[in-house]
C-alpha cells in the first residue's frame, strides 16, 4: 500500500514538473514573439528634393563666393567641401566621373552634412600626372583584372567629396536658368531623432530663411553645372547675377 502510495506521489510530481517545464517553453515563446518598442536615435528619411542649379553668392571685389546648390524645395549654401568639387571641375575629365544615382545628406537642425561619391574610371586608359595629383586628394586607388589575359590590371578610384553647409529657403530660379539642366541631381535628406516623431519637411522649409546674398551663374559654375547635374551644355561665359 506503501509503494502504491509512493509511485502515485512521484507521477503527481512528474505531472507538475512536466506542466511547469511546458508553461515555461509557451511563456518564453510569447516573450519572444512579443514586439520590442525601442526609444534610442533613429535615423529617418526627412525630405527628397533635387538639386537644380549651382551658383556663387555674390562677393565684394574678386573674392569668390561660397558655393550654393539650388534644390527645388531648399537651398544648401556650403561651408565646407568647395575647394574639393573645385578640383573635380578644374582638373578631372568629366567623360571618367560616374556620379551614383542620388546623394545622401545628414539634417542636423538648419545644417547639412555628408558625402558626394563617384567613381573615376578610364577604362583601362592611361591617367596624366595632374589627374593622379588630384585624384590622391579625393579618391582611393583600386584595381581589377585587365580585360584579357595576360594583361596589366586597369586602375579606377573610388572618390567621396566630404559637403557641411547650411540649409535655407528654396530660391526661385529663372525659367532660362533651368532650360540648361536636363535632370538635376537627386538628394535624400536624413534626419536622426529619438523615437516617431513625425516632421513635416515642407513646414519646416517654409520656416527657413531666405539666402541673405544675391546669387551669381557664372563661367565659373558652368563646369559644376555640366559635371554634378547633367547639365545639356555648359552655361555661357557671360555672368549674370540674380537677387530675390
Amino acid at each position: 500500500m506503501k509503494s502504491n502510495f509512493q509511485y502515485l506521489l512521484m507521477t503527481k510530481n512528474l505531472i507538475a514538473i512536466a506542466s511547469l517545464a511546458l508553461l515555461g517553453g509557451c511563456a518564453t515563446s510569447l516573450l519572444s514573439s512579443m514586439p520590442v518598442t525601442t526609444t534610442g536615435v533613429e535615423t529617418t528619411v526627412f525630405a527628397r528634393d533635387t538639386i537644380r542649379a549651382i551658383a556663387q553668392t555674390q562677393s565684394e571685389g574678386n573674392k569668390a563666393g561660397e558655393l550654393v546648390l539650388l534644390g527645388d524645395s531648399f537651398s544648401y549654401l556650403m561651408t565646407g567641401g568647395k575647394d574639393q568639387i573645385q578640383i573635380m571641375a578644374s582638373q578631372l575629365r568629366p567623360k571618367y566621373i560616374q556620379m551614383e544615382a542620388e546623394t545622401s545628406l545628414l539634417k542636423s537642425g538648419d545644417g547639412f552634412s555628408g558625402q558626394i561619391k563617384f567613381m573615376y574610371d578610364s577604362a583601362g586608359g592611361p591617367y596624366s600626372a595632374n589627374e593622379i595629383s588630384a585624384l590622391g586628394k579625393l579618391c582611393n586607388r583600386q584595381t581589377r583584372p585587365g580585360k584579357w589575359f595576360g594583361a596589366a590590371p586597369e586602375v579606377y578610384f573610388d572618390c567621396r567629396v566630404g559637403v557641411a553647409g547650411t540649409l535655407y529657403a528654396s530660391y526661385p530660379l529663372a525659367n532660362s536658368t533651368k532650360a540648361n539642366i536636363s535632370k538635376g541631381r537627386a538628394v535624400v535628406l536624413y534626419e536622426q531623432q529619438e523615437g516617431k516623431t513625425l516632421v513635416d519637411p515642407t513646414a519646416v522649409a517654409a520656416k527657413l530663411l531666405a539666402l541673405p546674398a544675391a546669387l551669381v551663374f557664372d563661367v565659373a559654375t558652368a563646369p559644376l553645372q555640366f559635371l554634378l547635374l547633367g547639365a545639356s551644355q555648359p552655361q555661357g561665359s557671360g555672368s549674370s547675377s540674380a537677387s530675390r
